[in-house]
């Protein structure tokens, strides 16, 4: 049997879409009407003979690597048919979606893994992490807050973008929102937000389930030191009456270096899989501080475009990419799109056998990051 992979249209794809989505996380038949999709969302579908038989959502949006703004593809919600599995639909799915991605323009594709191994075969790595951090309440600590605190209303949302671009500046691969997404981020029921600092310097928002119960931190930025303590504080000071405060914190956490305690939980929550779609493109938009140059080869199984070998020039702004005749560095493109957004490093990579060659000259431009995605899709 063939499949077809081509993206769904709405209204006139809804119910097909909807007929795959349902049974597979509902497991049920479709009784609601979906929603249209959201801004820069499309939807994708899979069919086998004509029957809906794969479907998702790829969200899109501009994720920060450095200064750098990347042309990313949120892939969401992948669902296969039962009665269509084992036919390997699913990664003659995925593989299109690569395709249909690159073609609407993104450079990156990025995703939460059922399972992992199914999307590495499509030229996924896993790169990035949230730390979950589960404190008891006795145990948070007590900082203190000398910074101007005021509460945020949803409808003024947007009046903490700077601190989080500024704050997302420091890991790769976490959205620069637009207004929209900001909306669509705070979700239908806003939390209670506060915010530090004039100008902002760290915000939280949260939500109490009930009077002895948790304090569930829905997002934590900060731009100083002091900025951090402060927000602490102001969380603090809401979950006097809880048991325990809930919050994510990148792999850089903070809370880990100066506060971690006997009796906290922290856990690796929500492990992101980053792919490179269009290699020249990506490299071209990163914005280096240094200069260099460099030749590299890439194994790219269901984009072969993207093979090289690439002779690689950088100076302070600016990176030129073009064909070259032999590869300094080789490696699959996997491993590259988990050079390309900074962990694990390429040194890292060349340590675990996943790349080969000099990687010292390289990574002045693919420096090493702390990898995380904020938002949930």
């Amino acid at each position: 049997m063939s499949l077809v992979v081509r993206e769904a249209s709405f209204p006139a794809d809804a119910d097909a879409m909807q007929s795959v989505w349902s049974w597979v996380y509902s497991l049920r038949a479709p009784t609601e009407p979906l929603d249209p999709p959201a801004e820069g969302e499309k939807w994708y579908i899979g069919l086998d003979e004509g029957t809906p038989a794969v479907a998702c959502k790829v969200h899109g949006y501009a994720v920060a690597r450095g200064e750098a703004d990347l042309s990313c593809g949120g892939v969401a919600s992948v669902a296969t048919l039962s009665e269509h599995r084992q036919k390997g639909h699913g990664t003659r799915f995925m593989d299109e979606v690569l395709a249909l991605m690159r073609a609407h323009g993104h450079v990156i594709s990025s995703l939460y893994a059922f399972r992992d191994p199914f999307y590495a075969r499509s030229g996924y790595g896993t790169c990035g992490w949230r730390w979950k951090i589960v404190c008891p309440a006795h145990r948070m600590p007590k900082t203190k807050c000398d910074l101007l605190v005021r509460q945020v209303m949803p409808a003024e949302v947007e009046c903490l973008s700077g601190a989080l671009t500024k704050f997302v500046r420091g890991f790769s691969g976490s959205v620069v929102r637009t207004p929209n997404q900001w909306q669509n981020r705070l979700g239908t029921k806003p939390p209670l937000i506060y915010a530090v600092g004039d100008p902002i310097e760290a915000y939280a928002w949260v939500r109490i389930t009930d009077f002895w119960g948790n304090v569930d931190v829905g997002e934590l930025v900060w731009t100083t030191p002091r900025g951090y303590d402060a927000i602490l504080a102001v969380v603090r000071g809401i979950g006097h009456n809880q048991k325990t405060f809930t919050f994510m914190e990148p792999p850089d956490s903070r809370f880990l270096a100066a506060h971690f305690d006997q009796g906290v939980e922290m856990s690796l929550y929500r492990q992101t899989m980053h792919r490179v779609l269009d290699v020249p493109k990506a490299l071209q938009a990163l914005r280096p501080t240094t200069s260099g140059e460099f030749t590299i080869g890439i194994k790219d199984a269901q984009m072969p475009d993207n093979d090289g070998p690439w002779k690689v020039t950088f100076e302070p702004g600016k990176v030129q990419v073009e064909k070259t005749n032999k590869a300094g560095i080789n490696l699959h493109i996997g491993a590259f799109s988990q050079a390309l957004m900074g962990s694990p490093s390429l040194s890292e990579l060349a340590k675990k056998g996943l790349a080969t060659g000099d990687t010292k000259e390289a990574e002045k431009l693919l420096t090493p990051m702390p990898v995380c995605c904020m938002e949930f899709f």
